[in-house]
């Protein structure tokens, strides 16, 4: 229960803090795709979430992009 916790805080925070950099810097994309580069945003978060946990004992194990994509 305590990786799941850790796990949903290190996302919690990627989401308050990185994902609004991000939303701003791609807005053009956003724009082009209609919206749909909002997946390929939620993929890069949920990768970055994964990539930060694995320095822990219990991180979130990301298998590439398109399972990340689909995940959710």
């Amino acid at each position: 229960m305590l990786e799941l916790a850790v796990v949903a805080a290190v996302f919690t925070l990627v989401n308050m803090f990185v994902r609004p950099v991000v939303a701003l810097l791609s807005l053009p994309f956003y724009i082009l795709t209609l919206g749909l580069f909002f997946l390929v945003v939620n993929a890069l978060m949920l990768m970055l979430t994964g990539w930060i946990t694995s320095f822990t004992e219990f991180g979130l194990q990301v298998d590439g992009f398109w399972n990340a994509s689909s995940a959710g």
